[in-house]
């Protein structure tokens, strides 16, 4: 899916991506499906939300789930402001965009595999969110790499899905 992503539309460097040399990509309607926080999280809060779901964790160890809803076609934005402008997922002290999922994820020699390790996909995992036990206590090791994994595989694909509804709006 990043590959794909990645070659429909990133132009940076000496590349050019298809959308573009299609002349579609200027006037394409970028569908957003993210959704910030709707409230403000206290000092010390655990937390991450997506376009998918959101999760906290307060006092004593508590879990709770904010669904958001994005509705059926999400936003409308500009590619800049939907590549390397909004996050795709958000956490209590950073976030990650799509320019840094996708090029994290796909291969950055222009082949379809991924790069591990890489300078992309390492500088991903390190942006990405530490997850926590209940008692807060930081995941160690695999476990922790194990979540992240799973947490950005879960963007891509509904990064793949925003593109999927942005290229409805196409036209050559």
């Amino acid at each position: 899916m990043a590959t794909a992503i990645r070659t429909l539309s990133y132009d940076e460097g000496r590349g050019s991506s298809i959308l573009m040399q299609m002349g579609a990509k200027s006037g394409m309607q970028w569908r957003s499906f993210y959704i910030p926080f709707a409230s403000e999280m206290p000092p010390g809060t655990h937390a991450f939300g997506s376009s998918l779901h959101g999760l906290a964790f307060g006092e004593g160890g508590s879990m709770f789930l904010m669904p958001l809803d994005f509705g059926p076609d999400g936003r409308k934005v500009s590619y800049e402001d939907w590549w390397a402008g909004e996050p795709v997922v958000q956490f209590s002290d950073g976030h990650v965009t799509r320019k840094q999922l996708v090029l994290g994820l796909a291969n950055q020699d222009g082949g379809a595999h991924v790069d591990l390790p890489g300078r992309h996909i390492t500088s991903l995992f390190e942006s990405s969110p530490t997850f926590v036990r209940e008692n807060h206590a930081e995941l160690q090791g695999e476990d922790q790499v194990a979540h992240q994994r799973d947490l950005l595989h879960v963007q891509m694909r509904t990064v793949a899905n925003e593109v999927l509804h942005s290229l409805g709006s196409v036209t050559v």
